[in-house]
């Protein structure tokens, strides 16, 4: 994704989410649909997708967190620049 192909990353999303071996498949695809989101700079999609997972894991959970605080400050800046 930091290529900018973008369309190639969906397709593989779309086609593969099953694929990934865990207990919680369908919350990990989740998780990677909100960095898609992101670097896609549709950033309410990304926290709407984000805002909905739950992670028992402490590595996801600690992504996750990341990921909003990045979501959240660039929307602000963002918004910064329009005003």
């Amino acid at each position: 994704m930091l290529q900018g192909d973008f369309d190639w990353v969906w397709i593989f999303y779309k086609n593969r989410h099953n694929i990934f071996g865990s207990e919680h498949p369908e919350t990990y695809f989740q998780f990677n649909l909100a960095n898609f989101w992101f670097y896609n700079k549709a950033f309410d999609k990304a926290l709407d997708t984000l805002s909905s997972l739950n992670f028992e894991e402490l590595h996801y959970k600690i992504s996750a967190k990341l990921l909003e605080i990045k979501i959240l400050w660039n929307w602000n800046r963002i918004f910064c620049l329009q005003n």
